[in-house]
């Protein structure tokens, strides 16, 4: 979908160990100015936040969480399973029933380090340094 250019609205948020795409934007290795460091220290907190939201929906339902990463479904298949599970978390939240226990929710402290992949579409390179020169510029 990102891919294809159907989705134009947003980014994901990847860390350095995946390809900067137009799509998908990752750290700035070795952040020179400011605004590149302002951007990093933004791109960690949210992907961290991200993180723990998956971490959490991980304990409360843990055959998400049995492949180490393999895709069982297609992919829209996959989509229609996430759904379902945000939903009943959101209910079970609303009938304040607790996360079972043993929440083992590791805190990502969102290493940068390592080289980045590039790839050979580096048009994210240019989509990245508007962002950061348009949002983090102050």
């Amino acid at each position: 979908m990102f891919e294809d250019g159907d989705i134009r609205d947003g980014w994901l948020l990847a860390d350095s160990g995946y390809p900067l795409r137009p799509w998908l934007l990752t750290p700035v290795i070795n952040p020179t100015t400011r605004q590149d460091q302002r951007y990093n220290a933004s791109h960690i907190r949210t992907r961290c936040a991200v993180e723990r939201r998956f971490g959490v929906l991980k304990s409360r339902f843990r055959c998400i969480d049995t492949t180490a990463g393999t895709l069982l479904y297609s992919q829209v298949r996959c989509c229609d399973i996430i759904v379902a599970v945000v939903v009943l978390h959101n209910m079970c939240i609303n009938n304040r029933i607790p996360l079972p226990p043993g929440n083992d929710n590791p805190r990502d402290q969102g290493n940068i380090g390592g080289q980045q992949y590039v790839g050979n579409q580096n048009d994210g390179a240019v989509i990245r340094t508007r962002l950061i020169n348009n949002r983090f510029n102050n």
